[in-house]
């Protein structure tokens, strides 16, 4: 850079940064109810792309939900250098629903309808009250233990999605009288419990 006539020249150094670090473990020791793996050092930073890799219970999730917090270290810490927790979109790798971030049965419907309604996109707040009373005039179900056995089955048989199958063998479970759908092939799977209200 050069300043007038004088003669002085100054000169900027351009240095490289690094991506802002997000979430830091270190000597960390993860796992359930023993250790999965060996101390390590991990650092997410903002704008990289990580990949795990391994086996069927190598510690991949475990390690997921220890960068989350959401499973407590063995050892070891984690450390957030923002001095606060990034904001983090976490979907686990499961069917049944992770208690870690619990969601309403109308919050389950909004996001599957997003992608076809338009006014839910726009955030509606009159569809979103629609929907509100719609669902308190239905009463919850549980969902033990035989309907993730029984949604196991009909996933197996006639190929359905696991929220599909979820719906059917709950519906089946509890002696349901209807069961409304916009799917043919759970109406076929559901021998005459289910029926395609959209068509």
């Amino acid at each position: 850079m050069h300043q007038g006539n004088t003669g002085l020249h100054s000169r900027i150094a351009l240095v490289p940064t690094r991506p802002l670090e997000l979430i830091r473990l270190e000597r960390a020791v993860i796992g359930y109810r023993t250790p999965l793996l060996p101390p390590l050092d991990l650092a997410v930073r903002a704008g990289s792309t990580l990949g795990v890799l391994g086996p069927n219970g190598a510690g991949k999730t475990a390690l997921l939900k220890s960068l989350l917090g959401l499973l407590p270290l063995f050892a070891g810490r984690r450390v957030l250098p923002l001095e606060r927790a990034p904001r983090i979109g976490y979907v686990p790798q499961r069917d049944r629903l992770d208690m870690s971030w619990p969601l309403t049965v109308l919050d389950v419907v909004l996001m599957g309808r997003a992608n076809l309604v338009g006014p839910i996109k726009r955030g509606d707040p009159v569809l979103q009250r629609a929907y509100t009373e719609l669902f308190e005039q239905f009463a919850p179900l549980d969902m033990p233990e035989p309907v993730y056995l029984q949604a196991a089955q009909l996933r197996g048989h006639f190929g359905l999605r696991t929220p599909d199958a979820l719906h059917l063998a709950c519906a089946q479970y509890h002696g349901c009288d209807a069961l409304w759908t916009n799917d043919d092939r759970l109406a076929q799977a559901s021998h005459g419990l289910a029926s395609n209200i959209l068509k």
